[in-house]
């Protein structure tokens, strides 16, 4: 798991050692989201950074004017 964290962008460049240092104090969730979930949603109060480890992300976006 540690070369997957690695491997993202918010931690490159960081030794083994630092990611340590950082996961002593952090939470981590890992969780899978099914095709019909959404990771993040309109007007959703933001709390959490997400790193999608594999598979699809689609988005869908509409007017300023909330028009499809």
């Amino acid at each position: 798991m540690f070369d997957t964290l690695l491997a993202l962008p918010l931690f490159q460049g960081l030794s083994r050692s630092d990611l340590t240092r950082i996961l002593e104090s952090t939470h981590l969730d890992f969780e899978t989201v099914t095709a019909e979930n959404y990771i993040v949603q309109q007007d959703a109060l933001c709390t959490d950074v997400t790193f999608v480890l594999e598979g699809r992300v689609e988005s869908v976006t509409c007017a300023a004017d909330r028009s499809w």
